[in-house]
């Protein structure tokens, strides 16, 4: 397991879940933490992170973000993107690799 991953758990609370690869190479970690830090990592073989969050608001903010903004800050260029789900109806963009995306635009065929 990755020092990041674990650094993430430890720092959570998290006990160390079972790492599933399929057949992309992306290695899936839920890493539900307390304080809900992060919800779900991608990492990708060659270390590449995509980081999501759900969140149960309309209009998410940055500090909705900060648990996305920690984990880029602590592993730098591997952070590739931050997802924040959300309830409102439009993509927006939070900082420069943080997205807010709707939950209804996951099932959108437009």
């Amino acid at each position: 397991m990755p020092e990041v991953l674990g650094a993430v758990k430890r720092a959570a609370g998290v006990p160390t879940h079972k790492l599933l690869y399929d057949s992309t190479g992306i290695r899936r970690e839920a890493a539900v933490a307390y304080d809900d830090l992060i919800d779900l990592l991608l990492e990708a073989r060659d270390g590449q992170v995509i980081a999501i969050e759900v969140k149960a608001s309309a209009v998410p903010s940055h500090t909705d973000a900060r648990h996305l903004e920690w984990l880029a800050a602590e592993i730098g260029p591997r952070f590739t993107l931050g997802l924040l789900v959300h309830t409102g109806p439009r993509v927006f963009q939070l900082t420069e690799r943080i997205l807010a995306v709707p939950a209804a635009g996951l099932w959108s065929s437009s």
